[in-house]
């Protein structure tokens, strides 16, 4: 990782990623980008307007790239993590994008169902985690989605990492876990063994999570790279 890289990614750092995460198809060449707006009910925060606009621009460097559709989309916010996501989108066609979901006209609207089964890729740089209802929604439509709840500028050093070797190690621990009958944990303090903690892992399977989304019907987290 290159801590002097910059805050940003580039068109071919994107379409890098997407190759890595996805290793999308011949048929599998169009991505939609979602993002959540405020409203009324859940006022807008710095953070979240800076992953916007950084959602907006990846949309248009990823439109120009050779071989990728990708189409940007917003939404209402859900209120809160992992709720059920509203049923409609908007397509946005160029920057700036709208301030609140109040601003959005009902006219334009397009059942959130549409991208589902139009885009076989989604990225969801969110303010409110969407990965549980895309993990289920994925698993009846069939695409996969990458959910980055509350991305932000400094995280973006974490997408140029190498995720073909994080899984692959992320592997390697789920294979000792999965073997594993125990874990204990102490807490040292000056030397000395404070407390001891003993986890019981017999009669559960570990569970990877290497940010590789290559199977249909797959959504997780990105950046990612643990076993547990």
């Amino acid at each position: 990782m290159d801590p002097t890289a910059p805050a940003q990614l580039s068109a071919a750092e994107l379409i890098a990623l997407v190759e890595t995460v996805f290793a999308p198809a011949a048929t599998e060449r169009r991505l939609a980008i979602l993002v959540d707006l405020p409203d009324h009910e859940v006022p807008d925060a710095p953070p979240w307007r800076q992953r916007r606009t950084m959602a907006a621009s990846w949309a248009a460097a990823l439109a120009d790239a050779a071989g990728l559709e990708c189409a940007l989309f917003c939404f209402r916010n859900a209120r809160m993590s992992n709720a059920d996501l509203p049923p409609q989108v908007w397509r946005q066609a160029a920057e700036p994008l709208p301030a609140s979901a109040d601003h959005l006209a009902a006219a334009d609207a397009l059942p959130i169902e549409r991208v589902f089964d139009g885009y076989p890729l989604l990225l969801a740089p969110t303010e409110f985690s969407a990965t549980a209802p895309l993990k289920l929604a994925a698993r009846r439509h069939g695409f996969r989605a990458a959910t980055m709840p509350g991305f932000s500028p400094q995280m973006i050093p974490a997408l140029r990492l190498d995720y073909a070797e994080i899984d692959r190690r992320v592997r390697l621990l789920k294979a000792r876990l999965d073997r594993a009958t125990a874990a204990r944990l102490q807490l040292v303090v000056d030397g000395t063994v404070e407390h001891s903690l003993r986890l019981d892992l017999r009669h559960r399977q570990a569970h990877a999570s290497g940010g590789l989304l290559r199977e249909p019907g797959t959504a997780g987290n990105l950046p990612s790279g643990e076993a547990y």
